[in-house]
């Protein structure tokens, strides 16, 4: 098989390098006139302020969701509530609402003030559910990586904690893809999906990262199929489209979790087909 994992991390392309402007200075009146302008400038982000590079996928521009206990200490939208790895609230560990307790409607930019249902209901006196530890760890994360938060997440591998946004959301989401049966991460932010079904892939997928690489390796098990394992190419193929991703991977996006990948098969070599040698596993990693 031909070499398809390179050890040189490639830069990554197809990203936004969003502007510098003060995430602290985002404060809006809760008026409509107010909101408005709010809603033209950073409703639908084309140069949103995270002070990182960060996917435009992972921005959500449709639905909005908002943490009724930091609206009732100081009623403005937090920007990084944009971003759909932001489930939680890391001050409050509660799960943010993206719906109207009173009328049920979701929360969306189509409103005339994102604060403040149209049936008049506000949503800073909404009650929230408290959010798993997993969740509270992922939009930490996220705080931490564009320099709201400087504690770090210290129960996780370094590559999690150091890696830009950039990088940590397309590992974050190649996982996401499988355990949450997902076609692409825009389908976080569709209307249909409920904060709840958002926290519980992501609770799923950060149990994976915080047991790594054990959580990693038993991700493998799972998604493996078994098959005839006669040669290298069959083995590798009963990852079946996990495997396919690692191997399209021109850019390194995907190297961190490709050189475990490549652990997991040397560990467990024994429990594929004898024809395959541990020369032709050596042989993946160039």
């Amino acid at each position: 098989m031909k070499a398809t994992m390179k050890v040189a991390f490639a830069t990554i392309s197809g990203l936004l390098l969003f502007s510098s402007m003060n995430l602290a200075a985002e404060a809006t009146s809760s008026t409509s006139g107010s909101n408005m302008k709010w809603k033209e400038t950073a409703a639908r982000p084309k140069s949103e302020s995270f002070n990182t590079k960060v996917h435009i996928s992972s921005i959500s521009t449709l639905k909005a969701k908002v943490c009724p206990h930091c609206l009732m200490e100081k009623a403005y939208f937090r920007k990084i509530w944009h971003h759909i790895n932001v489930s939680a609230c890391p001050y409050h560990g509660c799960l943010l609402i993206d719906k109207c307790l009173n009328c049920g409607k979701s929360i969306t930019w189509q409103i005339a003030n994102i604060l403040k249902c149209n049936c008049g209901f506000a949503h800073k006196l909404a009650e929230s559910n408290i959010a798993s530890i997993e969740c509270i760890m992922l939009s930490t994360l996220v705080y931490q990586k564009v320099g709201l938060i400087t504690k770090r997440p210290i129960e996780l591998n370094n590559f999690f904690i150091d890696a830009e946004l950039s990088e940590f959301d397309d590992t974050f989401f190649l996982l996401a893809s499988f355990v949450g049966e997902l076609r692409s991460r825009s389908q976080f932010t569709r209307l249909k999906a409920s904060i709840n079904e958002i926290a519980s892939i992501q609770t799923r997928v950060m149990d994976i990262l915080i047991n790594w690489p054990m959580g990693f390796h038993q991700f493998l098990n799972e998604i493996r199929t078994k098959s005839d394992e006669d040669n290298v190419e069959r083995m590798l193929s009963s990852f079946g489209n996990f495997y396919i991703q690692l191997k399209r991977d021109r850019r390194n996006n995907f190297l961190f979790l490709a050189k475990e990948f490549i652990n997991y098969l040397f560990i467990n070599k024994s429990s594929f087909c004898a024809q395959i040698s541990p020369e032709s596993l050596i042989n993946l990693r160039y």
